[in-house]
This record gives C-alpha cells, structure tokens and sequence, in this order.
C-alpha cells in the first residue's frame, strides 16, 4: 500500500524537475515581462513576495523564470520546492506536514528557496513562513494566487514588514509591442508607427492574456478566452465561495457588454431578482479575483466616494471583444477601459467625475496628489469637442488638477492649448514622440 507522504513526494517531484537535475522546458519559461515584472529588481529584495492577479496572467510563468534565475546563479535543485496547490494530492494539506517531507527527503539545508502557487488551497501557511521568515531559514520566497483577498486582506497584518506585494496584470501595450517585434525604445520611423497603429487594433481585439498573443489562430483565440472565464467563474469564484453560477453568469454578461458605463446595483437588483446583498458580494468577488475594477465617483469625502454611483471595467479588453461586446460598434467604451487599465499598471488610483453639467472620465491620484484628469473620446469632432472639453476643464477647475489629457483616435484641425491631445497608442506607451 502506498503511504501518504510517498503520494505527497510523488507530486512534489513532478511539480520540481530540477530535484533530478533536469532543466526547465522553455515553454514553462515563457517570455521577458521585464517592463512590469522586472525579475532582477524583485530578486534583490529579501521579503517574501506576494504576487497576485488575474488567472493565466502570468502568475506561474513568473516562479518558474526566478526558479530558473536561481539555478543558473548556482543555487542547488534540491534546496528549491515549488507547491502547486492546484494539484488535487496537494490541495488542502498543511504547509508544515508537506514542507516536513520535503526536508526529510529532498533537502536538510539551512535556507531553502519557497515557492507556493494558488496559495488560497493551503490551510496553515501564514504562520509556517512569518516564523521560518524570522529565523532566517528562507532564501527567495514567492506566494501567488487568483484572489487578493488570501494575500492583502486577512494576513496582512500578520505578514507586515516582511512581504512586498506585486499586482500581475495581463500584457501592457508595450509588452505586447515588444513582443510583435517593436523595439519601443528607439525613436519610431513613420512605418514603425503605422504598424504600431495596426497592432493597437490587435491588442484592443485580443487583449493581452500571454497564451493568447502567442497562438496564431483565430479560433484558438476565442476558446481560449472563452476556457478563462469559465475557470475564473467556477473556480475563483464558484468553488471559493459557494456562488450561483446561474446568476453570477447573468451579472458577468451584462458587464462585459455594457463596460465603462454608470452601474446601478438596486436597479440591476429588481431588473433580474438577484438580492442587492448577494449582487454586492458578487461584485466583491470578481474584483477579489481581478476580472472587475470598480471605479468611484471622486469626491474629498470618503464616505461619499464609498456611497457613490461606480463605473465598471473589464481587466482585458480580449474578454470584451470576444464575450459579448461589441467591438465595432462601441470603440468609446474599449478605448476607455484600455486607458483604465493603463493607469492601474501606473499604480495609480483611478476615479471619474460628473456633476449636473458634464462628466470626466477619468481622475488619476497618486499618493496624496491629483495627478491628472483624462477625457477619452474616439471620434473626436466639430460637433462634440465642447462638451468633452467642458467636462475635462470642469473637473481640472474643481480640483486644481494641472494637467488635462483628451484620449482620441482622431485629430480634427482645431487648436486646444489649454489640454494634451494624445492618440492612445502613444498614451499607453508613456511616450512623447510625435503622433
């Protein structure tokens, strides 16, 4: 009879190659994420990361690239244990009872390399790092999951002072670009930024989910779009919390057609008989798991900022195009929940603004400050340039904000000094060549 820990050491081996000398497959490798993951820089901190973010954003791909980092610097296989505790054999045993056979049979070293992934399926694992952490028994320490609940919420206090957390996004557009062939550090040629211009229709359309920029195929586009919300529904959200997936499917339709748009709860509520109290814990849920970002009305008040009206946005903008939007037909919203996302990767915090006369899409703060506010309108033109001018200079007046941005697709011949006028290409790059 095959015991216990035996089964345990099994998946452990399968899940660490390098136990037997063997290298990493490429494939499990990946690609640079250089620009919003930089490796070397994460590596020279001594806290434990925490890394969280969207499934299939690249979670995994990160471990395995500072695995391997480690192993070319000459640090020993053995003294190096990744747990994937999405693996049924894994999934729910006690950080200290696997960690116990691991050093039993692998390793007896004095500092050893962790490694834990979807760390939400492992009951003890908080107070098995903090006290091995304090000891100083750890080297590198890297935790993932779907849900920033499990690493910001309950443990935080517990692991203060000794962790830096990372927010993983999906692909930026200058990842992406780079990763077409783009080299964005170099001044662009004019066909350098027709192509960029190309590609920035491909990323709206696909988004940039890794696996998905990689295929070819159409096709293996949609499934594979199609594969990720049902794992984050069933499995990020279903599993975890016990949802109806019945309902939880009616409110993730109706956001990912309707994006950047004003949502009312109680409406919704009486539209489609779901309680306002299990619509809300929805809601929570899907910004847990990083599929929804909620943006507040901003306001110098807290409590009025917590009670306000909220827009809605889709992390990836591939998840619109692909189930349920309408691409064509809505550009506006997509090129408005792309420039969220950007600020998000920017770190900052984002709201919007209205009043009875106009509205600002979007209000960007960093720290204490108002850094800017951005208009975002596609077909930018004679008949509709003062009202989004209006909005953007009501909500810079109202807030002494300096700097104003209009986000558009086109340029009409019209002088606007008091504002920036950027195509979104150049404003997710962060760059100030010419349009």
């Amino acid at each position: 009879m095959v015991r216990e820990d035996d089964q345990v050491l099994s998946a452990l081996t399968d899940w660490n190659p390098w136990w037997q000398g063997k290298d990493i497959p490429d494939e499990l490798i990946g690609k640079s994420r250089l620009t919003t993951y930089p490796i070397d820089e994460i590596m020279e901190r001594k806290e434990i990361k925490t890394v969280t973010g969207i499934r299939r954003c690249g979670k995994s791909t990160s471990i395995y690239q500072i695995i391997d980092r480690l192993l070319k610097s000459g640090v020993k296989g053995n003294d190096i244990i990744l747990i994937n505790f999405d693996d049924d054999m894994l999934s729910g045993k006690p950080l200290s009872d696997i960690m116990s056979i691991y050093l039993s049979r692998i390793s007896t070293s004095e500092k050893i390399n962790i490694f834990l992934d979807e760390v939400h399926r492992c009951p003890d694992w908080v107070g098995y790092l903090r006290k091995n952490y304090d000891l100083r028994r750890t080297g590198q320490v890297v935790i993932t999951d779907s849900s920033s609940k499990y690493l910001k919420g309950e443990y935080t206090t517990l692991l203060t002072g000794r962790k830096i957390d990372i927010g993983l996004h999906t692909l930026s557009f200058e990842e992406f670009l780079k990763w077409n062939g783009i080299n964005t550090e170099v001044p662009f040629s004019q066909n350098d930024i027709d192509r960029i211009r190309y590609l920035l229709e491909k990323f709206l359309k696909w988004g940039g989910f890794p696996e998905v920029v990689l295929v070819e195929s159409d096709i293996q586009k949609k499934i594979l779009l199609k594969e990720y919300i049902d794992s984050i529904l069933y499995k990020d959200v279903v599993e975890r919390h016990n949802a109806n997936i019945h309902k939880l499917k009616i409110l993730v339709d109706y956001l990912i057609s309707t994006p950047a748009t004003r949502f009312s709860p109680r409406k919704f509520s009486r539209n489609h008989d779901i309680s306002l109290e299990t619509l809300n814990n929805y809601i929570k849920y899907l910004q847990e798991v990083n599929l929804l970002h909620v943006v507040p009305k901003f306001d110098y008040s807290f409590s009025k900022v917590l009670g306000s009206t909220k827009k809605l946005y889709i992390e990836d903008t591939g998840l619109l195009e692909n189930l349920g939007f309408r691409y064509m037909e809505e550009m506006g919203k997509l090129y408005e929940n792309a420039v969220c996302n950007e600020l998000l990767r920017r770190e900052f915090e984002v709201y919007y603004w209205y009043d009875e006369r106009s509205e600002c899409d979007f209000i960007a703060k960093k720290g204490k400050d108002l850094v800017m506010a951005i208009q975002v309108c596609y077909d930018i033109n004679i008949d509709n340039i003062e009202r989004e001018i209006k909005g953007l200079r009501n909500a810079c007046s109202k807030f002494k904000i300096d700097k104003g941005i209009i986000i558009s697709s086109k340029f009409p011949d019209i002088e606007l000094e008091e504002f920036e006028v950027l195509p979104l290409w150049k404003f997710l790059l962060n760059n100030e060549q010419d349009r």
